[in-house]
């Protein structure tokens, strides 16, 4: 695989991402202040390796070292990182609609 196709690869991903978090700021709205205190920390973490993510994939791009397996290790761990995060925060945010059920209606 070339470095563009790789790069194009982790910027359709990271858009993909980005759409999910935006997907779940929409949620959060809808609750109260209360339940989002007890998101909003985990949601926050994500939203900083989704930037943290994008700066590496934008700082890397123009030197496309692709062939360079450090370079290749770390964004594939920021990926993977990211992925992680995203699953805590769902299940955090699942805990707190599961255990009040006043959320019953938001989805």
């Amino acid at each position: 695989m070339g470095a563009k196709s790789y790069y194009s690869g982790l910027n359709i991903e990271l858009t993909g991402w980005k759409a999910k978090a935006y997907d779940m700021v929409r949620t959060l709205d809808k609750m109260p202040i209360v339940t989002k205190q007890k998101v909003m920390p985990r949601f926050n973490e994500l939203i900083t390796i989704l930037e943290d993510f994008e700066d590496r994939i934008h700082k890397l791009k123009p030197q496309c070292p692709v062939k360079r397996a450090p370079d290749k290790i770390l964004l594939e761990g920021n990926l993977t990182h990211v992925k992680q995060k995203w699953a805590e925060v769902s299940f955090t945010l699942l805990d707190v609609i599961d255990n009040d059920r006043e959320y019953t209606g938001l989805f």
